[in-house]
């Protein structure tokens, strides 16, 4: 027998895992100066799987000549983050589990993997006067290490969740645009550029926890994440759907559908473009302690 989702079965009943607050005046999906509002010793853990089938290659070479071809790539990634107190977390990424082939005039490929510069490294996330620092629990850092730290110190310092659900109450069917100048990234792009919006569609229960149910349209450019080159230029443009808890404001899940459009210079006489559909899922699962 199909069981009842957790909200119509309660709901049934008379009763309500909702905040009283919700049906008066809304829900307050974040609170500046909380990023993560739970207990020490809480472990969140995601995994993110980026999928892009069948983009569209195209290469200029030196001599004006044009080759065409496909690239399809799919990377799975795990990271952990751990409440080590209000102020201070430590989070490990995993390796990247790369597949995928790019053909080019009929020949293969294979894609090497390109795992993070901070892959199983512990990092250490700590807020003091509103500024957070991150900085490997052991060992010295390298260039590359050194340019994600700064993104994921950043990133926490303006508080991205505050930037995008903003610490208005909000009811099913507000809609508000986001500020992309608070936000470090957005949908694989850094230093994004262009509009977005957020949409709070309803409430629903998801895995047994009752959920803020939103959309988010973007349209943006930027650079690859950890990347100080200016090499590369992404362009996104799709819809990201969030269930965001309500008790514990954390994305449980997001599913993004998007095209990308990517530009590089692999070398100084070379010119290459790439498009396709690029498709994302970051399932989160929350222990405490």
């Amino acid at each position: 027998m199909k069981k009842a989702p957790l909200l119509a079965t309660l709901a049934a009943a008379g009763l309500s895992l909702l905040p009283s607050a919700f049906a008066d005046d809304g829900q307050v999906l974040a609170v500046k100066g909380k990023r993560f509002d739970l207990p020490a010793g809480t472990k969140i853990t995601r995994e993110t799987t980026t999928d892009l089938k069948e983009a569209k290659l195209t290469a200029t070479l030196p001599n004006g000549q044009s080759m065409d071809g496909t690239m399809s790539r799919k990377d799975i990634v795990t990271d952990t983050t751990e409440i080590l107190s209000p102020s201070k977390l430590r989070k490990i990424t995993g390796l990247i589990d790369t597949t995928g082939k790019m053909v080019m005039s009929g020949k293969d490929q294979a894609i090497p993997p390109a795992p993070s510069p901070l892959a199983d490294k512990a990092v250490i996330l700590e807020e003091k006067d509103g500024t957070w620092t991150a900085t490997l629990e052991q060992g010295t850092p390298n260039d590359a290490m050194t340019a994600f730290l700064k993104t994921m110190a950043d990133s926490f310092t303006k508080d991205e969740d505050l930037s995008r659900y903003g610490d208005t109450p909000r009811k099913p069917g507000d809609k508000w645009p986001v500020d992309l100048k608070q936000l470090e990234s957005l949908a694989g792009a850094a230093k994004p550029e262009g509009s977005c919006t957020m949409e709070f569609v309803k409430v629903e229960d998801y895995a047994g926890t009752p959920c803020a149910l939103l959309k988010m349209s973007f349209d943006i450019s930027g650079t690859p994440i950890g990347r100080t080159d200016a090499g590369v230029k992404l362009k996104f443009k799709g819809e990201s759907t969030i269930r965001r808890s309500l008790a514990d404001r954390v994305d449980l899940q997001i599913s993004t559908l998007s095209t990308m459009n990517m530009e590089m210079k692999p070398s100084p006489q070379v010119f290459m473009t790439a498009e396709g559909p690029s498709n994302s899922v970051i399932n989160a699962t929350i222990k405490k302690p």
